[in-house]
């Protein structure tokens, strides 16, 4: 009785895990937008080079971050250097969400637009 227990329990956790996790790390947006919304797509369904913009700002976080790193190495660290650092970090976080955010509002309204060609044409 306790193995068929603990058998069944064991089903039970590796079943729910495999519901729960995020499956090919993939990006559901809706609206048919597959790609992360800083890839942008082509008509014939393919992904192009990400936006430059976005990559600059993604490597001028990742160098705020060494910078701090550099800091917090220090026998004694300077911690308003730190926090300038860290509001830096947070204004380049925030300009690439808003890169994203435009860029998903954007290939919303092209599939919407398409979508409604597609019905216009099927119509008549």
């Amino acid at each position: 009785m306790k193995k068929l227990l603990v058998g069944s329990l064991m089903i039970l956790v590796l079943g729910t895990t495999a519901f729960a996790r995020n499956k090919h790390n993939s990006y559901a947006y809706g609206y048919g937008c597959g790609y992360p919304a800083h890839y942008a797509q082509t008509t014939d369904g393919r992904r192009i080079a990400r936006n430059p913009e976005y990559e600059n700002i993604k490597i001028s976080i990742d160098e705020k971050r060494l910078q701090a790193r550099k800091e917090l190495l220090k026998q004694n660290p300077d911690w308003k250097k730190i926090e300038a650092i860290n509001v830096e970090i947070a204004t380049l976080q925030a300009k690439a969400k808003t890169l994203r955010m435009k860029a998903k509002f954007e290939y919303r309204n092209q599939y919407l637009n398409q979508l409604n060609n597609n019905n216009i044409n099927n119509n008549q």
